[in-house]
Order: C-alpha cells, then structure tokens, then sequence
C-alpha cells in the first residue's frame, strides 16, 4: 500500500494533476501512518529485521519508479499494476468461499464500499480522459462484484 502511494503521488505530480495529488497524498500520509503503527506494535513483540528489509525494498522499489528516470507514462504504467494487484488480493478468498460456501468469508461492506468507490473513480478517469486511472478502477469494480456475488450465492 505504501509503494502503490507513493508511485501514484509520483504520477499525480508528473502529470500535474491537483485533484489526484491532494488524494494520492493523503494516501500517501495514512499509508506512512499505518507503516509506522504497524512497526511500533511489531517492536514490542518481536525483532524487526525482516521488516526493516521490507520497507526498505519497498522504498526503492517506490523511489526508483518515481524519480525523473521514468516518464509519466511508464510511472502510470507501473503505478496502474501495483494498483491492479492490490485488487486481485481482494480475490484470495474466492477459494475458500467456493470450497466451504461460507459467506462469512467474504466482507461484503468491503466489497460494497469497492464498488461504489471504483464507480466514482472510474467516471472522474473517463471525465478526466486518464486511462492510467480508469484500468485499476475497471479491475476494482469487477473484484468487488465478483466478491457480492459470492456472498449473495452462499
């Protein structure tokens, strides 16, 4: 979440979008908020080297693809993938809902709040004429009514 944050506010800058600056940064913040929260708790419970190594990868992995060294087009490019394989985590349980026809399996208001959010940020891509937007909303909408309709056939 924090890579994807980070190359997205990239992107947003590059392309000087204000509206997908002030959101991707605020992304940006929380993701950095829950790093930190979650690195606070791990402290106290255990070491945190593997962490550590984590985030640093994490970080040049988000620097590199967000420096000057990569176009807005290219940054988008990766950008949208990273976005895109958030969404299909979103799917694991598909699974283990078709295996146990459990519906507790799935969260429905997750998969709710992902549709009406991929909608919304769908039509602002097509308004905008931002394909690198529109891609991993299309994914989203699609992971969230593959994920209903789990729910509603269990």
């Amino acid at each position: 979440m924090l890579a994807t944050s980070i190359i997205w506010l990239a992107y947003s800058i590059k392309v000087e979008n204000v509206d997908l600056i002030v959101i991707n940064g605020l992304a940006t913040i929380i993701a950095v908020s829950f790093v930190s929260i979650y690195l606070f708790v791990k402290w106290k419970i255990t070491r945190l080297s593997t962490y550590i190594a984590r985030l640093l990868v994490c970080l040049l992995f988000s620097t590199a693809a967000s420096s000057s060294i990569t176009s807005p087009w290219t940054n988008g490019v990766i950008a949208t993938s990273c976005s895109m394989t958030q969404y299909l985590f979103t799917l694991e349980g598909v699974k283990g809902v078709l295996n146990t026809k459990d519906p507790e399996r799935v969260d429905a208001l997750v998969a709710v709040a992902c549709i009406f959010n991929s909608y919304a940020w769908g039509c602002y891509a097509y308004i905008v004429q931002d394909i690198f937007v529109f891609i991993p909303n299309i994914a989203a909408f699609f992971a969230g009514c593959i994920n209903i309709s789990l729910f509603m056939w269990t």
